[in-house]
């Protein structure tokens, strides 16, 4: 028995306001035409569009084989001892928001694991570890919290400092005290534990 093959055959589809002369004609196109379409099409929208600026760096990285992608997730740490020494704290009380000294804090996330976006995190090292849900960013990874009473707290640690081998972090509060806003922002560092 002898095999014979047909050119494959497809039923374009006409998308509104796309003024092509192949696919208004309603014939059936080969493949090959179907591709050098969409490339077309592809090529207006990255040069008349924002990708006029990111084109010849997307085309450079993908004839160089050079991925843009965030670390591996073996890459990032799994235990991160945080510490934070400086930041300013707000109260809400008469009207309006006042400022109080922020007191230094320190804690650690722990079990990170950037494919199912979980962590925990250890306020002292007898306490109960919460629970935290991790966003990946490009150069961070954001961990956050929602506590009990329903107020957040994020935890923003960047990638590590080649210069001083931790990583720079930004730790925010947002809660509440009696129905009062109570909330503070602070600057520091976690290091791998």
């Amino acid at each position: 028995m002898a095999w014979t093959t047909k050119p494959l055959q497809l039923t374009p589809i006409r998308p509104a306001g796309y003024a092509s002369s192949l696919l208004m004609s309603g014939a059936a196109l080969p493949a090959a035409t179907l591709w050098k379409e969409a490339r077309m099409k592809l090529g207006s929208v990255l040069r008349d569009g924002w990708g006029r600026a990111a084109a010849p760096l997307v085309g450079a990285a993908l004839v160089l084989g050079v991925a843009v992608l965030p670390a591996g997730a073996e890459e990032a740490p799994k235990n991160l001892s945080c510490s934070f020494e400086e930041g300013a704290a707000w109260t809400y009380d008469a009207g309006k928001f006042q400022s109080k000294p922020s007191t230094p804090l320190s804690f650690g996330i722990a079990d990170i694991d950037l494919e199912t976006q979980t962590a925990t995190i250890k306020a002292a090292p007898d306490a109960k570890p919460g629970k935290l849900s991790v966003v990946r960013a490009i150069n961070a990874n954001h961990f956050i919290e929602a506590v009990n009473e329903g107020f957040l707290n994020l935890t923003t640690v960047y990638d590590k400092d080649a210069a001083s081998g931790r990583y720079p972090a930004v730790h925010s509060r947002h809660g509440g005290v009696l129905g009062s806003p109570v909330f503070g922002q602070y600057t520091g560092f976690c290091t791998d534990e």
